[in-house]
């Protein structure tokens, strides 16, 4: 997924707004909201390739949190 700074932020807030609207539950979304917000603020910060950011923070991430990341790359593929 090679997308723009800007495109990513979009995508993220999209994803959250969705997952506010249709989602299973609060616990979800909080875990949702704090794993990609703290990728928002790396990629505001950053000057690297969003992918290779997508990347290493999965790698680091807990397995619930690599849920939200699979889960979330798979919502922007589609959109």
């Amino acid at each position: 997924m090679n997308v723009s700074q800007n495109k990513l932020n979009n995508l993220i807030t999209l994803y959250l707004n969705d997952l506010a609207d249709y989602g299973d539950s609060n616990q979800n979304y909080m875990l949702a909201e704090s794993t990609l917000n703290s990728i928002k603020q790396l990629i505001i910060e950053s000057k690297g390739d969003t992918k290779d950011i997508l990347q290493e923070e999965y790698e680091k991430a807990s397995p619930e949190k690599q849920e939200v990341l699979k889960d979330f790359m798979l919502y922007a593929k589609s959109i």
